[in-house]
């Protein structure tokens, strides 16, 4: 396969893997109490306020998410 039709397939298989459903499961982040204990307060806010935000965006494209 030459160069030019290598990057054709690279990019029309990253335009599929765009277009694929993502779920909750996927881009949740699942913390050990070690780790979690090794974060500061900031740290925590902020993955608290990104997970929710998530959430938020799939229940409003009809998403329900599962755990």
């Amino acid at each position: 396969m030459d160069e030019e039709a290598q990057k054709r397939k690279e990019q029309e298989s990253g335009m599929a893997l765009s277009l694929a459903q993502l779920s909750f499961k996927d881009v949740f982040l699942d913390f050990t109490p070690e780790e979690w204990e090794c974060m500061d307060p900031a740290q925590r806010t902020l993955y608290q306020d990104v997970m929710v935000e998530t959430l938020r965006n799939q229940l409003s494209v009809g998403d329900l998410p599962t755990v």
